[in-house]
């Protein structure tokens, strides 16, 4: 199948943290938390000229707050920078599959992302922000996955273990069939932090595989298993690697065995020469030595003659 191709986006840069905005005063933009905005949970405040905002982003004009800073806000994310690229997930980095835990106690069962509404390119950083803290009720458009089938197992177990029901390990195929790549994009955390910036999320490993995909991922490219079953069908490998070790243990132990029963012939043939003949037991060595060699080529010509002789015979009969 073709390579999932890599697309570059635009988004507003904003800080890690919430700060005063009295504090920065020369800051010109913020990304502000918010209620008053019915499709995402978050608004961008600004004041004086706004024109490189609306040019970037074509929606941004009815959710700009010009009354900033009389709105009555203090606290947001201050702008870095109107815009910075960030890349999609594509190419020879991304991997064939993708992995992700789920259970009946998650919304949608848990392949469909609680915030429905994408991320737009002002809003971005902020919810990527909201979402890779784990303490956050806030809906996300986005859906964690991993490229660890094993990191998919632990939460698994976790989940087991914690007693939620219909556990179930799912397996995204990232090159199948039924994405919308504009709607149903692919980002490595990875990627995100060090093109971002942000210091609280740079060094943190468990962000290392994993992966984060818009709104939902089609059902035509999953694949999902019972985390019961998983577990013991493992059991059962387990239990049929057990039994071949066994019986590999007991052929080498019978090998050993032979070995050492044969070690045991030579030793007694060799001292039976020591004694026989006084000698020490380098020189019965020696003499044992020599009679196995001959005894090997004794039998090597009988073989050799008999094999002749019934050639031979074979020729009469023809």
């Amino acid at each position: 199948m073709a390579l999932v191709p890599q697309e570059t986006y635009q988004v507003l840069h904003c800080k890690h943290n919430e700060t005063a905005i009295e504090d920065e005063p020369e800051i010109t933009a913020w990304v502000k938390r918010t209620k008053i905005n019915p499709v995402h949970p978050f608004v961008v405040w600004a004041k004086g000229d706004t024109s490189e905002l609306t040019q970037l982003y074509q929606d941004l004009p009815k959710e700009t707050t010009h009354g900033y800073p009389s709105s009555g806000i203090s606290f947001g994310r201050a702008m870095i920078s109107p815009s910075i690229d960030i890349t999609t997930a594509g190419g020879e980095n991304l991997p064939r599959y993708l992995w992700r835990a789920t259970h009946d106690g998650q919304p949608y069962g848990g392949l469909r992302s609680r915030g429905q509404n994408g991320a737009p390119p002002p809003y971005f950083a902020a919810q990527f922000i909201l979402h890779c803290n784990w303490k956050s009720r806030d809906p996300s458009p986005f859906m964690s996955w991993t490229s660890e089938k094993g990191s998919a197992y632990f939460v698994a177990a976790s989940y087991q273990a914690r007693g939620y029901n219909n556990v179930k390990v799912t397996r995204v195929d990232t090159q199948g069939e039924g994405w919308d790549r504009e709607r149903q994009k692919i980002w490595r955390v990875a990627s995100l932090v060090n093109a971002l910036k942000y210091p609280g999320l740079a060094g943190r490993d468990v962000l290392m595989h994993e992966y984060l995909i818009e709104n939902s991922v089609p059902e035509e490219a999953i694949e999902s298993f019972n985390w019961l079953a998983l577990v013991k069908k493992s059991l059962e490998a387990q239990d049929k690697a057990a039994f071949v070790r066994s019986r590999w243990n007991a052929h080498c132990k019978a090998v050993d065995a032979k070995k050492k029963e044969k070690q045991k012939e030579k030793d007694d043939e060799i001292d039976a020469y020591a004694k026989e003949y006084n000698l020490s037991r380098d020189e019965a060595t020696e003499w044992y030595e020599e009679d196995a060699r001959e005894r090997r080529s004794s039998c090597v010509k009988t073989f050799r003659r008999r094999y002749k002789e019934h050639k031979r015979l074979l020729q009469r009969r023809s």
